[in-house]
């Protein structure tokens, strides 16, 4: 209990006090075990043998740059103290490599970078010895690894720009951009440290002996998912994500939008603020327009829900069908109306009527209910075409029924040119006398006369008239008349018969 008897090889035994052992070497020593001592005449010590053995040790391992085992005994001003077989070490503060949880008992493997005074001073570094390691493990790991690889891991800590990850001793990391293509706002969302990952190796730079990881490398991509699973014309659901003027962003997936244009929104209206009809959160159904497997884009409608309503109306009222509409507005090239179902026609100011665009305009009232036949539908183009016209008797038809070339026919001037007079037959039937026979200024807005039909142009809708003509007409008709009153009744040659 005090100690041990050892055999020097000569006839007598010497003994050992327990205190010439290390507590850990006391409760491991057994009966003929060998050990070393100092024998100095009678005086014989293992702990001096141990001292000298230790002491070289150390050398050896400064020289030879080999880590030894340390383990703390405490800390002190500057660093740490620490004991390697009954010799005090120093581990200065800069050499933890900033380990802040290092406590009492904590074992560490260091390199010695200095021994002073026979090992009265010896000073240690841990973080010579960790990037020792972490530099041969560095080349190690390349030599069997290459981009594109895949290698497991460990999550070591966790920050806002990505995740450290320890992968065969070898430090990775995961860049935020790299984690996932799932929409997270923390890399906390999705890891967490010890747990143990995949990764795609996806850059070793080699001269700053980085290594960069991909877990999201690992993940299909929620594009290709999500065209695995459906095709253009299909129905589909998501969130409202973002709104801008130009439409609505939805998303399909995690990580995955589609976009719903303002032109897709509604059939009726001309959508300029999308937030009237969605706001962010929305979970809503939408149909897959267009797949755009080049650019990775999903054209969304949300319209397409419903049934066309101007297909609707084209299937109704087909081209040349009779149909009641509200007047909603008057403006330059025609007029603006509303079918039954609120939707847009137009009434352009070639059918509105047979006379003058501006003068049929003062006939239409805003909000008035009136009948116009259907001309064209283009349900692609949301476009209308009606005709007021075409319900209309044609007054030249009425007039080519009742004038003929030769008839003399009363009429107003309705227009001068430099060449011509316009002049009005009939409402919204036109006539016209070359300006070179009437006097100057002789012809006025308004002023009647009487006219000779002089031929009938059908194709441009014009009867061609004349003033001189009629006036010739009249004048050979009274000369006629005249010579018709005072023609002798006997001839000469009766009078000479008698």
């Amino acid at each position: 209990n005090d100690g041990v008897l050892i055999d020097l090889g000569d006839k007598s035994e010497r003994f050992l006090t327990k205190s010439e052992f290390l507590d850990e070497e006391w409760d491991n020593i057994n009966l003929n075990d060998e050990i070393y001592v100092v024998v100095e005449g009678n005086k014989v010590s293992y702990k001096e043998a141990r001292k000298k053995r230790t002491l070289q040790e150390i050398y050896n391992a400064q020289k030879s740059e080999s880590p030894i085992s340390i383990i703390i005994k405490g800390e002190t001003k500057g660093g740490y103290l620490a004991d390697y077989k009954g010799f005090q070490v120093f581990i200065p503060g800069s050499q933890t490599k900033g380990k802040k949880n290092i406590k009492e008992g904590d074992t560490y493997e260091i390199f010695i970078n200095k021994v002073e005074n026979k090992g009265e001073n010896i000073v240690g570094s841990i973080t010579a010895y960790e990037n020792y390691l972490k530099n041969k493990g560095y080349e190690d790991f390349i030599s069997n690894y290459k981009e594109g690889d895949i290698v497991e891991g460990e999550v070591k800590s966790i920050i806002e720009k990505g995740v450290f990850v320890l992968v065969n001793s070898v430090e990775g990391f995961v860049p935020f951009s790299e984690i996932t293509y799932k929409r997270i706002k923390s890399p906390g969302d999705f890891f967490n440290v010890g747990d143990k990952i995949k990764a795609m190796i996806i850059r070793i730079d080699r001269e700053a002996k980085k290594l960069t990881l991909s877990t999201k490398a690992l993940e299909k991509e929620p594009f290709e998912l999500f065209t695995e699973k459906f095709k253009e014309g299909n129905r589909t659901e998501g969130v409202v994500r973002n709104i801008i003027d130009k439409g609505v962003f939805v998303e399909l997936l995690s990580g995955l939008d589609g976009f719903i244009p303002v032109s897709e929104i509604s059939w009726t209206e001309r959508v300029k603020n999308p937030s009237k009809y969605f706001k962010p959160g929305d979970r809503i159904s939408a149909v897959i327009k267009n797949i755009n497997k080049k650019d990775k884009k999903i054209s969304l409608s949300f319209k397409d829900l419903i049934n066309n309503p101007w297909e609707e109306f084209r299937n109704e009222y087909p081209e040349g069908s009779v149909v009641k509409v509200k007047v909603k507005d008057i403006v330059d090239k025609g007029v603006v109306v509303q079918t039954e179902k609120y939707l847009e026609a137009f009434i352009p100011n070639e059918y509105l009527g047979y006379g003058r665009a501006s003068e049929e305009k003062k006939k239409l009232k805003r909000g008035e209910t009136i009948e116009v036949k259907v001309v064209d539908v283009e349900p692609g183009k949301r476009k209308i075409i009606l005709s007021i016209k075409d319900l209309l008797e044609d007054p030249f038809n009425i007039a080519l029924g009742s004038i003929k070339k030769g008839d003399e026919v009363e009429a107003v001037v309705s227009g001068i040119t430099e060449n011509v007079v316009f002049f009005e037959i009939m409402p919204n039937v036109e006539g016209i006398v070359k300006k070179r026979e009437f006097k100057k200024d002789e012809a006025k807005i308004g002023a009647k006369y009487s006219l000779l039909v002089t031929d009938i142009d059908e194709e441009k809708r014009k009867f061609m008239l004349s003033y001189e003509e009629l006036i010739k007409k009249k004048e050979q008709k009274e000369l006629e008349e005249h010579k018709s009153k005072n023609t002798v009744s006997h001839r000469l040659g009766d009078y000479f018969k008698k």
